[in-house]
């Protein structure tokens, strides 16, 4: 049984639009219209808003690129919120459909990876909203792998931490228990906010460092 859209999760959280709450959709046709998707960042390589604020410097070579589908702002911001902090876990269907164009041009995935939850955060939401996104690429490229690495639970959650914060903070949170894994692989790596790039970086890394092939980056949005 899918893990993000079923007749039960239909019935108990029913679709709610994050822009108004009128009731029927995810998001109705006039809040969707509020909000644009993000089109042609400043670059096109790391997906930043502005030049000052490139990281392509700080990505290992394997990333062939990081891609968004909506800033974080609006009913995307209230979506994803309510996906996270509020269990609604069939709301991951609706979002994770936002990924699926950002596939364009991508071929022969051999994993999706999902950004793995501070430890603690898993345990108190009961899921990690990046296995549920990465769930539905899945089911759209028809790939057999979903491909977890590990998060060390002596690490301090992101949240509320500065720029360089994140980037110390995350320096040694992710390792891959199983290297044979990645090897020559091209791997879909998922998220659904990128705030800084500190932790979808550092992520990338380990990755990379199992031997990828090649690693595109993926956020249903993004912090401008």
């Amino acid at each position: 049984m899918s893990t993000l859209a079923t007749p039960v999760l239909d019935t108990l959280f029913p679709p709610v639009c994050a822009g108004c709450g009128r009731r029927g959709h995810w998001v109705c046709a006039d809040c969707s219209a509020t909000l644009a998707p993000i089109d042609e960042p400043a670059c096109p390589h790391c997906g930043a808003a502005r030049r000052d604020r490139c990281v392509c410097a700080e990505l290992p070579e394997a990333v062939v690129g990081i891609r968004s589908a909506m800033p974080f702002d609006g009913w995307v911001q209230t979506a994803i919120h309510s996906l996270k902090y509020e269990g609604e876990r069939a709301r991951a269907r609706h979002l994770g459909n936002l990924l699926v164009p950002l596939l364009d041009g991508a071929s022969d995935v051999d994993a999706i990876v999902p950004v793995p939850l501070h430890p603690h955060r898993l345990r108190r939401l009961g899921f990690n909203q990046a296995a549920l996104l990465g769930g539905r690429l899945k089911e759209t490229l028809d790939v057999a792998a979903l491909v977890e690495i590990g998060r060390r639970g002596s690490i301090t959650p992101q949240v509320g931490l500065g720029i360089e914060e994140r980037r110390a903070n995350v320096e040694d949170a992710f390792f891959v228990p199983d290297a044979t894994r990645f090897a020559g692989r091209a791997v879909v790596l998922v998220d659904d906010v990128i705030t800084t790039t500190a932790t979808i970086a550092a992520c990338a890394r380990v990755i990379a460092d199992a031997g990828a092939m090649s690693i595109l980056c993926l956020s249903v949005a993004r912090a401008m």
